[in-house]
């Protein structure tokens, strides 16, 4: 075999190889987003059948077919909540922070606790700016303040310090909210757990931070009002329920 036909013989072969790894990458990349988008789709019909329960199942005056709709909705819950654990463990680096802390949320409602802790801890590793960490740490410390078998006040503590240490010295006025909300979030849980000292601690921080945004901030004064009447609500004995990823500004961390 001549030097010029063995050479085009592995031009060849190598081309063909190119080509074919090339091809393998573009379908795995059409995959992943394929995957990326059915996660999408998935997060949506969980709001919407959250969304369904509050608004159209809980307002059932029978109690059967209240009962019966219930049981539907949660059948399905479970199929798209099987889905998602099963997409994040093949797309486990293209999993947003918020995605796993709604996840999470769900789980935990689903009294599926080591499944929702798992999904609080990989938000906080999937976080890749400030605010997405600091809402992560937030919603996962919130778990940990929460009724459930994992309950441990100290680690609570630990991931709100840490939300807040984000935060060092806040000068922008979101900011100086966002260490607020973290704040006042930190002494909800407090006092709602009968820890009145600490509570009220956070809770007098939470209002420094609010009284310290600019005047003309749309989000000072109900933020101010708001504060007071969660705090009436926790001392009074009735515990503020709120989804720990949720930010009232309607800003949201994405990454």
């Amino acid at each position: 075999m001549s030097n010029e036909v063995f050479s085009a013989l592995i031009g060849a072969l190598v081309g063909a190889f190119m080509t074919g790894i090339f091809s393998w990458w573009i379908q795995k990349v059409e995959q992943n987003r394929n995957k990326r988008e059915e996660l999408r789709n998935i997060v949506m019909q969980l709001i919407e059948l959250r969304d369904r329960f509050n608004n159209e199942v809980s307002a059932l005056p029978d109690a059967g077919k209240r009962e019966t709709a219930s049981i539907s909705l949660n059948n399905k819950r479970q199929i798209y909540l099987e889905a998602a654990i099963n997409i994040t463990e093949q797309l486990p680096s293209q999993i947003a922070s918020s995605e796993y802390t709604f996840l999470a949320f769900e789980f935990s409602a689903d009294s599926n606790f080591k499944q929702a802790e798992k999904f609080y801890q990989k938000a906080v590793r999937a976080a890749r700016f400030p605010l997405a960490r600091i809402v992560a740490l937030r919603a996962m410390a919130v778990f940990y303040f929460a009724q459930s078998p994992l309950r441990n006040f100290e680690l609570g503590r630990k991931y709100f310090k840490e939300a807040i240490d984000l935060l060092p010295n806040p000068s922008d006025a979101y900011s100086i909210y966002t260490q607020g909300y973290s704040y006042e979030t930190w002494g909800l849980q407090e006092l709602a757990n009968g820890f009145e000292l600490e509570g009220r601690s956070k809770i007098d921080s939470a209002r420094k931070y609010y009284l310290d945004l600019p005047k003309n901030y749309p989000l000072r004064a109900s933020a101010l009002e708001v504060l007071e009447s969660k705090v009436r609500q926790a001392v009074g004995g009735s515990s503020p329920v709120s989804n720990p990823g949720a930010d009232p500004s309607g800003h949201s961390a994405t990454q």
